[in-house]
């Protein structure tokens, strides 16, 4: 965290200029093995609550410092454009700071913060395991109305009860 002029701490991954917050995806093998146990405890459990056949990705993301995550992202832009290869980068900012998300439409990958506190982690999975559900149950627009919000959150309080009770 670094302190702006008023004195109040912010994020060093937050762009006070922009109002982004800038992640990268990194590799399952980064995440400590008991986070990564309680993660493929519950992707199943909660997938089979909510009836998916298959149960998404965990894309694991950590928050990387925002001036790191530009340049790797004007890096990677620059090299695509001049040498005609896709675009391939694993840093990317959104208008929210976030525990997980999901996008709009997404149906095969989740993505969970690396740095949850180990309880936070089941309860983030059901989130945002339900906003799969939804996009498949009623399409992404559903989403974009807060109604999405609430039901994921009375998702993750109830589902998260049959969790630590089975």
């Amino acid at each position: 965290m670094k302190a702006n002029s008023l004195g109040r701490t912010i994020p060093i991954h937050y762009n006070p200029a922009t109002g982004r917050y800038w992640y990268r995806r990194i590799s399952s093998e980064r995440v400590p093995e008991n986070k990564r146990a309680v993660a493929e405890s519950a992707l199943p459990f909660f997938a089979a609550d909510l009836k998916l056949p298959v149960p998404p990705e965990i894309i694991w993301v950590e928050p990387v410092d925002w001036q790191t995550g530009h340049n790797e992202v004007s890096s990677a832009n620059k090299k695509s454009f001049e040498t005609g290869a896709a675009f391939r980068c694993d840093c990317f900012h959104e208008a929210e700071d976030f525990g997980g998300f999901t996008k709009f439409g997404e149906t095969k990958s989740i993505h969970v913060r690396s740095d949850l506190g180990i309880d936070r982690i089941p309860g983030t999975i059901a989130h945002e395991l339900r906003h799969t559900w939804q996009d498949k149950e009623y399409g992404a627009e559903f989403r974009r109305d807060c109604e999405s919000e609430t039901d994921a959150s009375r998702y993750e309080r109830e589902a998260l009860i049959r969790f630590m009770n089975r």
